[in-house]
């Protein structure tokens, strides 16, 4: 089980499949109030095929902890862009469903 701390943060993340050199990986995003596994289980291993994929679960969603009991898009969106380049990548594909949504895009 991958954890990384992250802004103050101990942040749980899976990955799937292998890193390709041509290509970003893919990071998926979850809906408030589930987990990364919990929205994006089924589709994360049909996406490995072709990308490397990363889903965490967010701060103060699953295993991941939230020291400043906060949920701001803006925070998550900064856990999001260090948990990316702390994987060792300049740059990544950021999908996120409903809330996810809005950190994707303030990521």
């Amino acid at each position: 089980m991958p954890f990384l701390e992250i802004n103050g943060a101990r942040l749980y993340y899976e990955t799937f499949g292998q890193d390709h050199p041509a290509r970003a990986p893919i990071v998926l995003i979850h809906q408030s109030g589930l987990t990364g596994q919990a929205d994006w289980g089924m589709v994360a291993p049909l996406l490995a095929g072709e990308y490397r994929v990363i889903v965490p679960d967010c701060r103060g969603h699953g295993q991941s902890s939230n020291p400043n009991l906060s949920y701001s898009f803006r925070e998550m969106a900064a856990d999001v862009a260090a948990l990316i380049r702390a994987l060792g990548y300049a740059r990544a594909h950021v999908i996120g469903h409903s809330n996810g949504g809005n950190v994707a895009l303030v990521t």
